[in-house]
């Protein structure tokens, strides 16, 4: 199966996403996007309707397409179009678990700095940059 996109960074909080994605050159972004989006909509749906059957009500919405909507119907996509803009972004993305206050049961041995830069922080590309690994094998280092 081709490889459709590559991810350079990533947060996941608690109630949105903040990708760094690049198409292949077989797919376009915006084809991508759609498809990211359902396909994990749809995951969401079924995890909820097996085991929070009470929470997936919050989802219900009234349209002709379909009897969920997981994500916001007009999602933000912007264009990085150099180093400096992609390493401004992820230092911002992997900021937001320190201004959304989930780093405080997942600091990185109390320190501080650390924290502050999202590497406590698992679902973040963070700790890949700083040379601890992806535990998801899904990064690529946008340097490469």
């Amino acid at each position: 199966m081709a490889k459709r996109v590559v991810i350079y960074g990533y947060v996941i909080m608690d109630n949105y996403i903040l990708l760094i994605w690049k198409p292949t050159p077989l797919f376009s972004l915006k084809h991508k996007q759609l498809s990211f989006m359902k396909f994990t909509a749809q995951r969401i749906t079924r995890n909820l309707e097996t085991y929070h059957p009470d929470v997936l009500r919050h989802f219900i919405v009234e349209t002709r397409d379909r009897e969920y909507q997981c994500w916001k119907r007009h999602s933000l996509c912007v264009d990085l179009y150099s180093e400096a803009v992609i390493e401004e972004t992820l230092g911002y993305i992997h900021r937001n678990p320190a201004k959304g206050g989930l780093l405080a049961e997942n600091t990185n041995n109390g320190n501080l700095e650390n924290t502050i830069n999202g590497e406590g922080y698992r679902v973040s590309s963070a700790g890949f940059y700083m040379k601890l690994g992806d535990e998801f094998g899904v990064l690529t280092d946008y340097r490469v």
